[in-house]
């Protein structure tokens, strides 16, 4: 994707199986604090569809793809199991798999729209991602 380069934040991380770079580009809000994503994997790599972000703290994002094409969305804490679920849908998200793999996981691209509030957080922005594993 071209335009990922001309968008604000840009991650990349080393995939060793394949040698791919995940690159993530946008603008994310938690709590009115920005998100800065250290870290993208795809959902299969946890057995749902869609993606997972980390930031350097180790908080995770989960964006799971819902089946009319919304986003289910939950924050987890560093180094906790259970996250803080955000009500309805959390916007949409867009996402293909791609032809690499790492570990028998394909490699996901994509973009989301995100928008809404739950359990005491809010979550805005907009977000491209490729190569996520």
């Amino acid at each position: 994707m071209t335009s990922l380069r001309s968008v604000g934040v840009l991650v990349a991380l080393v995939g060793f199986a394949c040698g791919c770079t995940s690159k993530v580009a946008g603008s994310v809000t938690i709590d009115g604090q920005p998100f800065t994503v250290a870290e993208c994997r795809s959902g299969a790599a946890f057995n749902f569809s869609g993606i997972q972000l980390a930031d350097a703290s180790g908080r995770n994002l989960r964006l799971v793809q819902r089946v009319d094409g919304g986003i289910s969305a939950a924050v987890f804490a560093p180094g906790q199991a259970k996250g803080d679920m955000f009500d309805g849908s959390c916007g949409t998200i867009e996402i293909r798999t791609q032809n690499s793999r790492i570990n028998n996981i394909r490699n996901v691209e994509g973009k989301a729209t995100l928008s809404c509030t739950g359990n005491g957080h809010t979550l805005d922005g907009t977000i491209e991602f490729e190569n996520c594993h």
